[in-house]
């Protein structure tokens, strides 16, 4: 396995444990700012997550 590789699975691991940040996040109803701030994800990603679950965001 090449560096590459190493990098590539480094960087799913992050994007997976970010979702699930902001899931938990969203779940708890923080707000957009808070987790725009914690996972680093812009509104929009956020509103595809919170759809995803079925919870709408906090202002």
């Amino acid at each position: 396995m090449g560096k590459s590789s190493d990098l590539e699975i480094l960087e799913l691991g992050r994007e997976e444990r970010n979702i699930s940040m902001a899931q938990m996040m969203i779940q708890e109803r923080e707000s957009v700012e808070k987790i725009e701030r914690y996972t680093g994800y812009a509104l929009e990603k956020l509103k595809e997550i919170s759809n995803g679950i079925g919870i709408p965001l906090m202002k």
